[in-house]
């Protein structure tokens, strides 16, 4: 591996998020069944939404997807899904390169995830995401003004949750896809939103329902003890911290 790469993992600021997430999930238990939701690697910027959703990884990208991959705890299993896009494609198939790569036993499950599931047009997220950047994108979604936010993000944790019951212990379940899906989702099921920033490429937050569920969130590698409040539209969770355990939620 040309050391030019492996540099850039240790030392670039769009990498600092994929190494927290690493170091993080050597906290959880070994027999917890983890999911985790990943933005794609490295790609170069455009504002087309059509180049969008063709484009692919750089360079740097495949190589430091492979870098993760090598780095993912060696003992436990993968299986990995992608959004249909080629970059999260290739992240997934660069992924599980380099885990094989250290003896790692993983599947490539293919784009049957349900973050792919948005029930709209293709490229039209896309294009609203270009036309409402960032937070401004993230808030007109929440408030059901481009599609139903609150029906994706039920939907996909009522599939997560059924996904994880053949899961095995100790597994980890990878969601490559994009920063939007992911910013959603974290808001939609904690009400945490990143006020000063994006998802950096490969960085995402994670989730373990082995027993007490928890959450390994972006930037921290901390674990928070939730509870889920069943009886809600999308899923609540209860944060129990050492702050006296806040609520986060959809208001």
């Amino acid at each position: 591996m040309k050391e030019k790469y492996i540099d850039i993992w240790n030392n670039a600021d769009w990498c600092f998020q994929a190494r927290y997430i690493i170091q993080g999930l050597t906290k959880f238990h070994k027999n917890a069944k983890i999911v985790l939701f990943l933005r794609h690697s490295h790609r170069k910027s455009s504002n087309d939404p059509l180049e969008l959703q063709k484009l692919g990884l750089t360079a740097k990208g495949y190589e430091i997807a492979k870098i993760f991959g090598t780095s993912l705890p060696r003992k436990r299993t993968l299986q990995i899904y992608n959004s249909p896009s080629p970059r999260c494609q290739e992240t997934a198939e660069s992924i599980f390169e380099g885990f094989r790569k250290i003896g790692g036993s993983a599947k490539l499950m293919g784009s049957s995830s349900p973050l792919n599931n948005t029930k709209s047009n293709r490229g039209f997220i896309t294009s609203r995401a270009l036309k409402y950047r960032g937070i401004e994108f993230i808030q007109r979604w929440h408030d059901d003004a481009i599609v139903p936010f609150s029906d994706y993000c039920t939907n996909v944790y009522r599939q997560i949750i059924n996904d994880l019951m053949n899961t095995q212990a100790g597994g980890i379940t990878i969601h490559v896809s994009h920063d939007l899906f992911i910013i959603g989702l974290r808001y939609g099921w904690f009400d945490r939103i990143l006020q000063n920033g994006w998802v950096s490429f490969l960085g995402g937050f994670c989730v373990s329902f082995r027993g007490q569920k928890s959450l390994l969130d972006i930037g921290n590698i901390s674990i928070e003890s939730i509870n889920l409040i069943s009886n809600s539209s999308i899923p609540i969770f209860i944060f129990n911290s050492t702050k006296g355990g806040e609520k986060y939620g959809k208001k």
